[in-house]
C-alpha cells in the first residue's frame, strides 16, 4: 500500500491495481485474486464462513439486547461485550433464546 501525494484519475480497480480513500488520503495497492465467489465456496474458507454464520447470530442477539438497554450503560463497548460474551455462548452450544435471557438479566 503506497499513498499518492496527488488526486488519482479515478478510484476503484483497473488494470491489476486498487485506488481508494482512506482517512482523507488516497492509496494504491495491487488488485487482489481473492473474490467473493471463492469465499463463498472454496472449501478453504469453510472456517471463515462457520466463523462469519456465528458472528451474525451474535450480532442479532446482542442487537435486540443492547436495544433494552437504558442510560450510562448504553456504549459502544457494552455492544462490544454482547456481542463477544453470545459469540463464546454459541460456541459452546447455548440456544439463541437461552444467550438472549442471560445476556439480559446481565445488563438490562
Amino acid at each position: 500500500m503506497a499513498r499518492l501525494h496527488k488526486i488519482p484519475p479515478f478510484t476503484g480497480t483497473r488494470d491489476g491495481i486498487c485506488i481508494y480513500h482512506m482517512r482523507g488520503s488516497f492509496f494504491v495497492r495491487t488488485a487482489s485474486s481473492l473474490t467473493a465467489e471463492r469465499v463463498k465456496k472454496d472449501p478453504a474458507f469453510a472456517e471463515t464462513r462457520r466463523n462469519s454464520s456465528i458472528m451474525s447470530r451474535a450480532a442479532k442477539i446482542s442487537s435486540a439486547v443492547y436495544k433494552e438497554i437504558r442510560g450510562k450503560r448504553k456504549t459502544r463497548e457494552t455492544y462490544r461485550l454482547l456481542t463477544g460474551e453470545a459469540i463464546r455462548m454459541l460456541r459452546n452450544g447455548q440456544e439463541e433464546q437461552e444467550i438472549s435471557r442471560i445476556l439480559s438479566a446481565w445488563y438490562v
